[in-house]
């Protein structure tokens, strides 16, 4: 059986995009038992929400108990990740170890690649903006491409038991979980991986280091939406259309293509993730809504179909 991370629709108004039988359109089949699709429906789930909100501080004191040591050497040695969070305090490292370990854990049971490493680095709130709690690297900068960093200038320490309450709970993120953002940026990971699998070089060298074909597809789908005043850009990828169709996924999924895929993937993944063991209790692929415009707008994303005049964007 094979499993989709996107289920695409029909769309005989948009010029639908033939989609082979044979051809793989998405994440596949993770194993798990009891499969079934998560419907969104902008509802909350009050039980699943006071679940988590009972577990933080189980989960807080689960963190300090971890033994770092034993950490840096089942990332380097058993999963073959350069792991290093060096240049934050202990307790800091013990919290984002805790997220990584648990996250890495679920990608596994989701067949879903890892990170090519897992670091910190800092970086400065620009004016206007935001803090940078963590990113995942596409392109060709200080750290290889699907790197994930976090940055030592958030407060690490309390990231678990203030995950509720330092949440922007207005919807700007699609869930208040403390493992969002790592979900979060290891989606991204598992998004870069399959379009530099899908369209050549995925390997770390020579040619992973550069790709025209996904540089040049990973430069449209980050192409801004919005300005840093909120203005709407002169996007040419994304019509109105598009872009109000965004507007159903949290507020940060709508500010960019990758950013939709990596939060409704981190919503999905969490909505069927048990609260005290942080394992998934049922395989949360396919990701469906009501919407199908949104459906075909975040199967095109993850495929990287963008600017060829077949589909919505």
């Amino acid at each position: 059986m094979q499993i989709s991370a996107i289920r695409p629709y029909n769309r005989p108004n948009v010029g639908m995009r033939p989609i082979p039988k044979n051809r793989p359109a998405g994440i596949k089949d993770t194993g798990i038992k009891n499969s079934l699709p998560v419907n969104f429906t902008g509802g909350k789930n009050l039980l699943f929400d006071y679940l988590n909100d009972t577990t933080l501080a189980m989960h807080q004191l689960e963190a300090q108990r971890l033994d770092l040591d034993l950490l840096n050497k089942l990332f380097n040695e058993q999963f073959h990740i350069p792991f290093d969070l060096s240049g934050v305090s202990e307790a800091a490292a013990k919290v984002i170890g805790y997220c990584c370990f648990h996250t890495a854990m679920i990608f596994r049971q989701i067949k879903q690649p890892l990170p090519t490493m897992i670091g910190i680095e800092k970086v400065a709130q620009e004016s206007g903006e935001g803090i940078t709690i963590a990113r995942c690297f596409w392109g060709n900068r200080t750290f290889p491409i699907r790197a994930v960093t976090f940055n030592s200038l958030y407060d690490w320490e309390n990231a678990i038991v203030n995950a509720k309450s330092t949440s922007n709970e207005n919807g700007y993120h699609s869930s208040y979980h403390f493992l969002q953002t790592t979900i979060h940026e290891f989606a991204h990971n598992a998004h870069f991986h399959h379009l530099y699998s899908k369209f050549g070089s995925p390997d770390p060298a020579p040619g992973y280091t550069y790709n025209p074909k996904v540089y040049d597809i990973m430069s449209k789908l980050n192409f801004p939406i919005y300005d840093k005043d909120g203005n709407i850009t002169n996007n040419q990828f994304i019509s109105t259309s598009v872009r109000n169709t965004m507007k159903e996924s949290s507020g940060y999924g709508s500010t960019l293509l990758p950013e939709l895929f990596a939060e409704e993937f981190s919503r999905a993944v969490i909505k069927n993730l048990d609260p005290v063991h942080l394992t998934l209790k049922r395989n949360p692929f396919p990701i469906t809504t009501t919407n199908k415009d949104f459906n075909s707008v975040l199967y095109e994303t993850w495929e990287g179909l963008i600017d060829d005049g077949q589909g919505l964007i």
